[in-house]
């Protein structure tokens, strides 16, 4: 026996500036054209990552039993109470690890819902990211708060998701 049944297969930690750049430089193309709508340029890998290390307190990476990030994410307060949710996982990671990604993140919802001092947490995304949108509502348990018209840089519609304190099961 190697031992590796007594490590776990992902572990919740802070992430590392290493950590946002091989994310930024693995990421899913759905969420690098997600990243372009934000923020009106090119994919860039480097503005990404330094985008996603300059996101706020609440920040997390999922890392594999060797120690390598595949997904990192936080909630970045938007005013008192309320906060938008993020996350970006590496090309490979969510065929791979997406019952722990949606485990890690609805409890981190949770607690952020119920211990913090959040009451709503929300998330936008490009109308043109079904999977990701079908995520939020049935892997995450968001509901959708409908469709925000010119909502990004270049003009193109995003879909709000919420969940709120009130609506926890």
């Amino acid at each position: 026996m190697d031992g590796s049944n007594l490590i776990p297969r992902v572990r919740l930690e802070r992430p590392t500036v290493f950590d946002y750049g091989l994310i930024a430089h693995r990421m899913r193309e759905d969420e690098r054209e997600q990243w372009s709508a934000m923020a009106n340029r090119p994919y860039c890998p480097e503005l990404c990552a330094k985008d996603m290390c300059a996101s706020g307190e609440f920040a997390y990476a999922l890392v594999d039993r060797q120690g390598s990030a595949f997904c990192v994410g936080g909630f970045v307060r938007l005013r008192p109470g309320v906060y938008q949710a993020w996350a970006a996982c590496s090309e490979d990671a969510f065929p791979t690890y997406w019952r722990e990604i949606t485990r890690h993140a609805r409890n981190l919802m949770r607690q952020l819902l119920t211990v913090g001092d959040a009451h709503r947490i929300e998330i936008c995304s490009l109308v043109t990211r079904p999977a990701a949108l079908d995520w939020y509502h049935r892997g995450l348990g968001m509901r959708p708060d409908g469709v925000i018209r010119g909502y990004y840089s270049n003009g193109q519609g995003a879909v709000s998701y919420a969940l709120v304190k009130e609506n926890l099961p």
